[in-house]
């Protein structure tokens, strides 16, 4: 405005009042220039008008300016000290609610359809290897978009899955004598996501450059054999599928990935050569085969799907009070920190040392209880390889990993067998070639 102003396609500039106009002192310097320079004039509906080409109206000018200004701090002041005390005592200090919740009288609460969404993408994303790619994908192709009707975007689902407020917390960081605390997690509200899951999610979805959505392939999703079930034979590290146009997928030891191994044969230069490499359609079907045949042997099956543990319920409870006071330990912790008695970096060891015993009482937990999808795939195997073989095709890529993933901890790639041409184009001799060069390593009972 100011700017078309001074190129005089207009000569008068109407406010409600001279605070609406403008609370900054700053910019009445360049209404007064306008004033003097161009003869501009200011009228205001519950204002009077002052005449900016005299003293006394600059004056005028220049003394509710800064009064406006005054009361704009002031304010400001007034809402950073109400959210301050909010964040100390816990209570919710944004504007609207997360993704997850809805607002009852300033308090989240749980909105039963958006913490399904959240639960849904916890489990495909923990439990399924899956990737926000295939989530986002899947739930914008069926219409389930954000809250405000907008289609998903991974940053959009990262942040929504990575918010503290899924375990009711809120975290405030508040500066004091000079020094900043150290997030302290302040219960309060109902829980979407348990804490062991929320974190699982959190450092899944770490969105710094040394890390991906999926650190195992960003096309695992779209490949039951890869996500980490197809391990190459030299090196021991996760397959990445690679799909080119016009060419049949492969699984790939891709050297960007895995990086270098004193097992990958070596060109003059150091560069590796001949990385193993396999296709996909085929190891799939070799897998799916010998799967099938595993389930038929009943001894097996029965064994591997015997009753949970009796016991298990207290195995877990106690498990999780152990989980409680290494959690506990972080919270000391953080309170020394808060009161200057420790430092940040031994504030960051102390959790770093303590989250990774969290981890393994975690694991002890999962084992014990079963994920849900685990779960999911033995109630769907109940009727055994024909209930399998008929569900197969129409099964999902992440589904049908899962359900190999049940009897199935790896599958070793070697190299291309002696005696075979690489080049073969019968079937026969291809699938002999699977069959010597894939090691399916079964879970144990």
């Amino acid at each position: 405005m100011i700017t078309a102003a001074g190129r005089r396609e207009f000569g008068t500039i109407i406010a409600y009042s001279m605070s609406r106009l403008t609370r900054r002192p700053r910019e009445w310097e360049d209404l007064i220039d306008l004033a003097e320079q161009i003869g501009t004039r200011y009228a205001y509906k519950v204002s009077p008008s002052y005449d900016l080409t005299t003293a006394d109206g600059q004056g005028v000018a220049r003394t509710v300016a800064a009064w406006d200004a005054a009361e704009a701090k002031r304010i400001s002041e007034r809402v950073k000290e109400a959210v301050d005390q909010r964040k100390e005592d816990g209570s919710y200090h944004g504007a609207a609610a997360p993704f997850g919740f809805s607002l009852k009288e300033s308090v989240p609460v749980i909105d039963d359809r958006e913490a399904e969404m959240i639960r849904e993408a916890a489990t495909r994303l923990l439990d399924a290897n899956d990737s926000l790619y295939q989530i986002v994908r899947d739930w914008n192709g069926a219409g389930r978009f954000t809250r405000g009707g907008n289609r998903w975007r991974h940053s959009v689902l990262r942040t929504a899955l990575t918010n503290p407020a899924l375990i009711g917390e809120t975290r405030p960081i508040i500066p004091t004598e000079g020094k900043v605390a150290p997030s302290r997690g302040v219960k309060g509200w109902d829980a979407i996501l348990d804490e062991p899951t929320f974190f699982a999610l959190r450092d899944k979805l770490e969105p710094d450059s040394s890390r991906r959505t999926n650190p195992l392939g960003v096309k695992s999703s779209k490949y039951a054999m890869a996500g980490g079930l197809t391990v190459c034979g030299r090196c021991g590290k996760a397959l990445t599928a690679v799909k080119r146009d016009g060419q049949p997928a492969k699984l790939v030891c891709r050297a960007m990935q895995n990086g270098d191994h004193e097992n990958h044969p070596k060109r003059p230069d150091g560069t590796s050569e001949g990385r193993v490499s396999v296709d996909h359609g085929t190891l799939e079907a070799h897998v799916f085969d010998r799967f099938i045949a595993r389930l038929n042997d009943n001894d097996y099956w029965n064994e591997h799907k015997r009753d949970i543990d009796p016991m298990a319920a207290d195995k877990i409870a106690e498990a999780e009070r152990r989980r409680e006071g290494e959690l506990a330990k972080i919270r000391r912790a953080e309170d020394q920190a808060f009161d200057g008695l420790i430092d940040t970096d031994r504030l960051r060891e102390l959790i770093d040392r303590t989250r990774q015993a969290i981890r393994g009482i975690e694991d002890e937990i999962a084992e014990l209880r079963g994920t849900p999808s685990a779960r999911d795939t033995i109630e769907a195997a109940q009727g055994g390889a024909e209930a399998i073989l008929a569900g197969w095709p129409a099964m999902s890529p992440s589904d049908r990993r899962t359900l190999l993933k049940f009897l199935v901890d790896r599958v070793v790639i070697g190299d291309w067998p002696d005696g075979i041409p690489s080049n073969a184009t019968n079937a026969d001799l291809r699938r002999e070639a699977m069959a010597k060069r894939a090691e399916i390593v079964w879970r144990k009972a």
